[in-house]
């Protein structure tokens, strides 16, 4: 499976978006939006991970404040409206995405991790949403 994802990122991060929200079509909407809320915060976190293990000061601030920001989302989507989480989701795309451009304000990642999480999150998102909406 980690040769795949290496290989494969897009298609990995889709196959594992899709594999954690299989949850979340079980289980009754106020429990779907509490583990959406520890995901979220979860999946923030990984960078100040990233940054730890490259030990550069400014990374590690900028990464922990923009986790604190993911987890403020998440405790809105807990607190004030589901709908906070897939947004958060989405904006947490758009934060890796802007770790492709190397900045010594930033965590060096991976190079196959960038996509793959871009995957995980909008899928989780939309799988979410259309959940969260009775589509599904």
């Amino acid at each position: 499976m980690l040769r795949y994802i290496n290989d494969q990122p897009i298609r990995g991060g889709i196959l594992v978006g899709v594999a954690i929200s299989i949850p979340h079509l079980l289980l009754p909407m106020d429990w779907s939006v509490a583990v959406a809320s520890l995901t979220l915060v979860f999946i923030a976190g990984i960078y100040v991970g990233f940054a730890i293990v490259n030990g550069r000061d400014h990374a590690f601030m900028t990464e922990a404040s923009i986790a604190i920001s993911f987890a403020v989302l998440g405790l809105g989507g807990l607190f004030l409206s589901p709908w906070i989480i897939p947004i958060g989701l989405a904006g947490h795309a758009i934060w890796d995405f802007l770790h492709h451009r190397k900045s010594h304000m930033l965590s060096d990642v991976p190079k196959w991790y960038i996509p793959f999480c871009i995957g995980v999150d909008l899928i989780l998102a939309l799988i979410l949403i259309l959940s969260w909406s009775g589509s599904v």
